[in-house]
């Protein structure tokens, strides 16, 4: 259950870099590898910790955070559009107050 949880993750990740900029970027990547490497430590802590906790507890709050992870990263690129939309926009009405009259 914790693989499919990280393999969704993962896939998630993979297509908001892939829909967004064409591109894997490396720091996604490392984020989910952070993930990954989190996960499978607290699995094995659980294991001979914990032995009798529930098992659907961890994949379940590994799949939540990741989601979470995804959705930042979905809005971090959203701000990052907004901001070169703003420079643009700024650009284009100071271009357009230096024409002559007339030409608009």
């Amino acid at each position: 259950m914790l693989l499919v949880a990280l393999a969704v993750v993962g896939l998630a990740l993979f297509g908001l870099q892939v829909s967004g900029a064409g591109v894997v970027q490396t720091t996604s990547m490392r984020t989910w590898i952070g993930l990954v490497g989190l996960a499978l430590v607290m699995h094995l802590v659980l294991r001979r910790v914990a032995k009798a906790a529930d098992p659907l507890l961890l994949p379940i709050v590994v799949l939540l955070n990741g989601l979470g992870l995804v959705m930042i990263e979905r809005l971090a690129a959203v701000d990052v559009q907004d901001d070169v939309e703003v420079v643009v926009d700024a650009a284009e009405r100071s271009w357009s107050q230096e024409l002559p009259p007339g030409v608009c």
